[in-house]
């Protein structure tokens, strides 16, 4: 199974649920979460993108009032809003599901 979500499914609770459940997930996240990457505390909208970028960012801890992952993270461009795209996944991507 794997659950697509907006912004409103990015709650730890529900990531912990849905990870313990055995399911993958794609769930949108806001532009101002915060992850850590390579020991680095980063807002997503920190990486400075613009038309035509993306970047995958595997295995990688979410923060808020608490910390969870690790979780994968692809950032694009959205075109059609002008403004970042920001995905958390459980599952892996590779380069033909991305288009």
């Amino acid at each position: 199974m794997v659950v697509l979500g907006d912004g409103e499914f990015d709650h730890i609770r529900m990531l912990s649920h849905l990870r313990q459940r055995g399911w993958d997930f794609c769930l949108r996240v806001a532009s101002d979460t915060y992850i850590v990457v390579e020991g680095e505390m980063r807002r997503l909208d920190s990486f400075g993108f613009g038309p035509g970028d993306m970047l995958w960012l595997p295995g990688v801890q979410l923060t808020k009032a608490c910390t969870y992952g690790p979780v994968n993270v692809f950032l694009t461009w959205d075109a059609k809003h002008d403004r970042l795209l920001a995905l958390v996944l459980q599952a892996l991507l590779d380069r033909t599901t991305v288009r």
